[in-house]
């Protein structure tokens, strides 16, 4: 088995819109086809996402195996650490539900492999390279991150509190009423975003296709 040294953290770095169309596996399956098919890599960069699925819940998801060093930092170095990706928006609040189980995460695989949990282990993309990734969220709850998956395996009861409580805002759902060339439908507004699901769109008479490609959504009529 190679040595690994600890965990670098990644996001996708786009918005919540693009992320939740790709519950669970598909986003998964998505960085899959890019890192492969585009880049012309031999897998997914990434050894796990932290990911949502189609009902909100998240949790681990699969990459590229542990055996195998990742492809995700842009350094050698950095590599050879377990690459996760945090699948937030950049227009969103980082959860604390997310937060929960990337600390379970880091907890079992410093266990598992061996290395210490610290801020030399336990780092952020931007600490290898110039980068904005994994986001300033991220950046800011890792301190948090590391003490308790620290006091996770030491046995110690855990209070997860975010590092800037203002910035935890309750998300708002709500059905709203929209119109598409003079014809109602119904659609559902996330906080200030807006949206309407592909079956209402073809029932209107609109075709909905999706290019692999370019990772384009068409709409026509």
């Amino acid at each position: 088995m190679r040595s690994i040294p600890g965990v670098i953290f990644h996001w996708p770095g786009s918005n919540k819109s693009d992320i939740i169309q790709k519950p669970g596996n598909q986003l998964i399956e998505h960085f899959r086809y890019i890192h492969t098919k585009r880049n012309g890599w031999s897998d997914i960069g990434y050894h796990y996402v932290i990911h949502r699925n189609a009902h909100g819940v998240w949790g681990v998801y699969d990459g590229r195996p542990d055996s195998r060093a990742g492809a995700h930092s842009g350094t050698n170095w950095g590599n050879q650490h377990i690459g996760v990706n945090i699948a937030y928006g950049m227009d969103e609040t980082l959860s604390p539900d997310a937060v929960r189980v990337a600390v379970q995460l880091i907890s079992d695989l410093a266990k598992q492999y061996g290395f210490g949990i610290n801020e030399k282990t336990i780092m952020g993309h931007q600490q290898i390279i110039p980068t904005q990734c994994p986001g300033s969220q991220v950046m800011r709850e890792l301190p948090a991150m590391i003490k308790l998956a620290r006091d996770l395996q030491s046995g110690k009861k855990q209070v997860l509190t975010p590092a800037h409580e203002d910035d935890v805002l309750d998300e708002q759902l709500s059905k709203i009423k929209m119109t598409l060339n003079g014809t109602p439908a119904e659609g559902l507004r996330v906080n200030n975003q807006a949206f309407i699901h592909v079956s209402k769109l073809e029932a209107l008479g609109l075709k909905v296709s999706y290019d692999k490609e370019t990772d384009t959504v068409r709409i026509s009529t």
